[in-house]
């Protein structure tokens, strides 16, 4: 739970940044960033899937939906990005 300072001051910023939660909460947040063609991405989901492992599949369509709407994590979001090629 943000404190009522860090919860002003993610206000304050517009709710814009992601990181400002980590920052405000004095933690570390690296998220990772798989720089891969969509082909690579949906085997492996495919793969995913089909293991039964995973507590959840995704489909094909939902795959491309939200393919069609991913933008890469850019500089002014202030996130120290662990990027990951294939």
């Amino acid at each position: 739970m943000l404190t009522d300072s860090a919860a002003a001051a993610f206000e304050t910023a517009g709710g814009t940044r992601p990181a400002i939660i980590f920052e405000c909460a004095g933690r570390a947040h690296r998220p990772s960033y798989l720089d891969a063609a969509d082909e690579v991405c949906e085997v492996g989901l495919r793969r995913r899937n089909e293991s039964g492992e995973h507590e959840f599949t995704v489909s094909a369509e939902d795959f491309d939906l939200f393919a069609a709407h991913f933008v890469p994590p850019a500089v002014d979001e202030a996130l120290e990005v662990v990027l990951r090629r294939q």
